[in-house]
């Protein structure tokens, strides 16, 4: 599990980091400031935050932002100066008191697991420039494209990488329900389906692909 710290308390920071090393949980980066977390935060599986310090951003803003960026990992808000459980804020966020207690942290782990399960994972997409997160609903269709793969997603978003269409697919795909292989060059989300016609399958984004199905084995598959 991939953990973020975000809090302006060096020595809160340290203390939490110590903690999670102890109960096993290695992969930890910790942030002093709002800024350096919210640069990729949808890499990681849960959040810990306790903001105070005025010239940075809030906790409420940084929640804000992490809705914007489509972020669905569970927040926990630790709370010391502040208490974050009477502020205005959404239902769905953890608490823990501060100084946290090792058992106290252990339950709340525990609940991290538990509701992480329940949310849909996204996929991880490496980059040269760097990785991006995507959430199935988000992913409209991806193709082979010499070595490469393009990759297309909502908002007008195309993403190229090197990669193997069938490693790609059967690391990521083969057990998501709405992706469907036209052919083994084209995989489509099939939630993003707009039309369909005896020679071609019309996507969201104005995508639109040529497909040789016969009696439109694509049809069939949608009327399941």
């Amino acid at each position: 599990m991939h953990i973020a710290i975000c809090d302006d308390n060096v020595a809160d920071r340290k203390q939490l980091e110590r903690l999670l090393s102890k109960q096993g949980y290695g992969f930890v980066d910790s942030f002093g400031s709002a800024d350096a977390l919210l640069e990729n935060p949808r890499q990681y599986d849960v959040f810990f935050l306790d903001m105070n310090n005025p010239k940075d951003l809030s906790v409420k803003d940084i929640l804000s932002s992490l809705e914007q960026q489509g972020v669905n990992a569970p927040v926990v808000l630790c709370c010391s100066k502040t208490n974050y459980r009477i502020q205005a804020l959404p239902d769905n966020l953890l608490y823990l008191d501060k100084p946290i207690k090792s058992g106290e942290l252990k339950e709340i782990l525990s609940e991290v697991q538990k509701i992480r399960l329940s949310l849909p994972q996204p996929v991880e997409i490496r980059l040269t420039e760097g990785t991006v997160y995507l959430l199935d609903s988000e992913i409209i269709a991806f193709e082979a494209k010499g070595s490469d793969i393009v990759l297309h997603a909502t908002e007008n978003r195309t993403y190229t990488f090197l990669s193997n269409m069938d490693s790609f697919y059967y690391s990521h795909f083969e057990n998501r329900k709405d992706f469907f292989v036209v052919h083994k060059h084209l995989v489509i989300n099939t939630a993003h389906i707009t039309g369909l016609t005896f020679t071609k399958v019309l996507l969201t984004e104005n995508l639109q692909y040529r497909h040789r199905l016969k009696r439109s084995k694509l049809a069939c598959y949608l009327s399941k």
